[in-house]
């Protein structure tokens, strides 16, 4: 079933950060589950994928971060893209190219989600660096405390 033309979620499993080996299917739903984010809050896991090509999102749990079962269909007017554990919550990235902007929702459980006021990055028309949109956003914190975000973009030439 690995080589199937029809979008699943799959996963891999590796000690070392650098060798995998396959696991198997971990979501399948209506054949149209794509672009997925996996993460841990408290003793759940939850995974976020696309419903096709809609800004909806299928939210999935697990308890052993393999294998997930739908939990419902959410709609958050973003795409999802990337979350970052923080001591007042789980902070979930989202995009969304016409409006050419990241924002960001805060949860405590991974069950409720509430976007958070404010822009967290705007597209500049101006910048050099970027020539058509913004997308993808994912934040690290770094060891001396700050943080860091890379994002998608298309840099003209």
């Amino acid at each position: 079933e690995f080589n199937s033309r029809t979008p699943k979620i799959y996963y891999a499993e590796g000690t070392d950060g650098y060798n995998f080996t396959f696991g198997g299917i971990s979501f399948d739903e209506n054949d149209d589950a794509i672009d997925s984010t996996t993460f841990k809050i408290a003793d759940v896991w939850h995974q976020f994928t696309l419903v096709g090509n809609t800004l909806q999102h299928y939210h999935a749990t697990s308890q052993d971060g393999k294998t997930f079962t739908l939990y419902k269909k959410e709609d958050f007017k973003y795409v999802m893209a990337n979350e970052i554990q923080l001591e007042i919550g789980t902070r979930f990235y989202a995009f969304d190219i016409p409006s050419n902007e990241f924002k960001s929702f805060l949860s405590t459980d991974g069950y409720t989600w509430k976007m958070e006021d404010g822009t967290r990055l705007a597209f500049d028309k101006n910048n050099s660096l970027e020539s058509k949109y913004i997308k993808d956003p994912a934040v690290v914190k770094l060891a001396d405390g700050t943080y860091i975000m890379a994002y998608v973009t298309v840099i003209p030439q």
